[in-house]
């Protein structure tokens, strides 16, 4: 078993939707057959800025490294603070999906972003007649 100290965290608005996504959070947390909850604490939902915030801290154990790192894949959480056991040991195989798993995700957010930046390119130049056109002096009659 792998036990950790770990927090996750979100973030948007209205304050009742991150309430109800960190209380489902949880709950599918503590439903997760390889995953022990030992404790969770909750802060309060907060503003900061123009968002709300909240967070929970949990210590869980994890039946195998594998499944401790696909929490972390489905859950992005902001640190993790492996307690126990002190060295991990595992199978080259372990690493190797570990690795690929990692690249794979690295390449999708990859994709994300170039699409985007597509698409912002594309909406500047569609806007550029806009903003020109708003920048021109207006005529007197």
């Amino acid at each position: 078993m792998i036990k950790l100290r770990t927090l996750v965290e979100i973030a948007g608005f209205p304050k009742e939707h991150i309430e109800e996504v960190m209380k489902n959070i949880i709950i599918k947390i503590k439903e997760d057959k390889e995953i022990v909850v030992l404790n969770v604490s909750v802060a309060d939902t907060k503003p900061v800025k123009q968002i709300w915030s909240s967070f929970a801290e949990f210590e869980l154990e994890f039946k195998s490294f594998t499944s401790m790192l696909d929490f972390c894949f489905d859950y992005t959480p902001s640190y993790i603070e492996i307690i126990s056991p002190q060295d991990l040991e595992f199978k080259s195989i372990e690493m190797s999906d570990f690795i690929n798993d990692l690249l794979a995700r690295l390449h999708q957010y990859s994709m994300v972003v170039a699409n985007l930046n597509a698409e912002n390119k594309v909406l500047k130049v569609k806007l550029q007649p806009l903003a020109e056109k708003s920048k021109a002096p207006k005529s007197k009659k």
